[in-house]
């Protein structure tokens, strides 16, 4: 991976995994992650697929919907809809 490409993951990539292992959450456990399809969250959405926690993406677009199930969320919640 170019440096270009990796910079945002020691700032932003940190936040969300610090956010979703200080949540408690056990693999299988259903994390509810708002804003799933873009910003810190596309982060957090392969983080806690990894982590063996199923996630529910809260978004909004079509885009964000594809790239979040594409990253591992499990489900879809479009808030304008």
């Amino acid at each position: 991976m170019d440096s270009a490409e990796a910079a945002f993951i020691p700032c932003a990539g940190i936040t969300a995994y610090r956010a979703i292992k200080y949540s408690r959450s056990n693999t299988g456990d259903l994390i509810c992650l708002l804003g799933g399809g873009g910003g810190l969250q596309h982060l957090a959405v392969q983080y806690a697929s990894a982590m063996g926690l199923r996630v529910l993406a809260i978004d909004t677009g079509a885009q964000k919907k594809a790239l979040a199930l594409r990253l591992g969320a499990e489900a879809w919640i479009d808030f304008k809809e």
